[in-house]
């Protein structure tokens, strides 16, 4: 039987970072938002669902979200918007809600992630998700 650990709100879940990265407490933001599920996330909510996937693929129509809003670079809050996406997509709630239990609170995990990202290690990160 396998242990279940919770995350909790001030803690970053591990499809922030890359497969294989071990976590730095004293360095969070070292790798943040380089794992493969939130790039894809991102690259779903931003240029479409067949981008997230086929970086070669062309999108037919309109475009994606980014094209369609105007977006031509990430920024800390929109990172953060997408990072609460992922982590509602892949959790065991049914209708979206603040409070995602007694644990996780959705508007502290949106800014303690802001505050990680406008911080120097920010633009570092945020370039990586603008190609």
């Amino acid at each position: 039987m396998t242990a279940t650990r919770l995350v909790r709100d001030d803690q970053l879940p591990r499809f922030l970072y890359p497969d294989g990265h071990e976590y730095n407490s004293k360095d969070e933001a070292d790798k943040l938002c380089q794992g493969h599920v939130f790039i894809r996330v991102a690259r779903h909510i931003l240029l479409g669902p067949k981008k997230a996937i086929n970086t070669l693929a062309t999108p037919k129509g309109h475009g994606g979200n980014a094209k369609i809003m105007g977006i031509r670079a990430m920024t800390p809050r929109l990172a953060a918007y997408i990072a609460v996406q992922a982590h509602f997509a892949i959790s065991d709630i049914q209708e979206w809600c603040l409070d995602n239990r007694e644990y996780f609170q959705y508007d502290r995990f949106f800014w303690n992630l802001v505050d990680i990202l406008e911080s120097e290690a920010g633009p570092n990160i945020l370039q990586l998700l603008d190609e």
